[in-house]
């Protein structure tokens, strides 16, 4: 009787431990669609903006998780922000597919 419950103390204390030990893994996290789309305009032409400079971007996904641009705030920006995100693929992201979102950018001279 006491063999039994010494093996179900070992036991249990093995997968109380084991459990705490996984449970603080951090699972990896993917960018947010912010930093996605920030790092899809990186290669910004400095020589376009002067200071600094903010725009409007209203843009949607699709069910296929790419971005369409529907407009900008700048007609000078406007080709090269469709240009740099139409249908680029977000990942792991929470967006409701083919619903509007506005994002404030701010470009700056480097």
């Amino acid at each position: 009787m006491k063999t039994l419950l010494a093996k179900t103390l070992v036991l249990l204390a093995f997968a109380l431990t084991s459990t705490a030990a996984f449970a603080g893994d951090e699972p990896v996290k993917e960018p947010n669609v912010y930093e996605q789309i920030r790092s899809l305009l990186s290669d910004f032409p400095n020589d376009l903006v002067e200071g600094e400079t903010r725009i409007s971007v209203s843009f949607m996904v699709t069910k296929s998780s790419e971005i369409v641009v529907l407009s900008t705030s700048d007609e000078e920006f406007d080709s090269y922000v469709k240009t740099s995100l139409n249908y680029q693929q977000l990942k792991n992201h929470s967006l409701k597919s083919n619903t509007v979102y506005v994002l404030p950018l701010t470009l700056r001279e480097i």
